[in-house]
């Protein structure tokens, strides 16, 4: 049973980086439109049988159920990407999960092709990793269930 875990944080702490070009409202709607792509694209691949988002944010957790997405609500004491990525991960395990796809909800060009590729081709006992462009972050993450991995997303 493959689950796509998507840790979404609230639009209006996403796209810091763009607050020179974009104001707030703008990059609220290019987080919303992002997240909107990602969960229409893991919502129609074949191989993923549970969508989970990890948020604290209610809107975002509307936005998942639109899209039959199961939400774990993120603890008022969540401790960051890392913190709301093992929420996750424990939570598809504990329900039965066998593999995981830990995907971000910012990744404009992913299509349910892609992401049944990488399910479909991910190697039982080992970790696939999706490196971004500049091969400095990681897009996506494919574990075997129960995972023994220390996650450190950031720098």
């Amino acid at each position: 049973m493959v689950w796509v875990i998507l840790p979404v944080k609230g639009f209006d702490k996403s796209k810091q980086r763009l607050a020179r070009v974009l104001d707030a409202g703008q990059r609220q709607s290019l987080s919303q439109a992002m997240l909107n792509d990602v969960l229409r694209a893991v919502s129609g691949s074949e191989h993923v049988d549970h969508i989970l988002v990890v948020t604290g944010n209610a809107d975002i957790a509307r936005l998942a159920y639109a899209y039959n997405a199961q939400v774990l609500m993120e603890p008022d004491d969540c401790r960051g990407l890392n913190h709301a990525v093992e929420l996750g991960v424990h939570h598809a395990h504990f329900h039965g999960g066998r593999r995981a796809l830990i995907l971000h909800g910012d990744i404009p060009l992913a299509t349910s092709i892609d992401l049944s590729y990488i399910i479909s081709n991910h190697i039982e006992g080992s970790a696939t990793l999706v490196p971004d462009k500049l091969e400095q972050g990681t897009n996506g993450l494919m574990l075997d269930l129960p995972c023994k991995i220390t996650f450190q997303y950031g720098e």
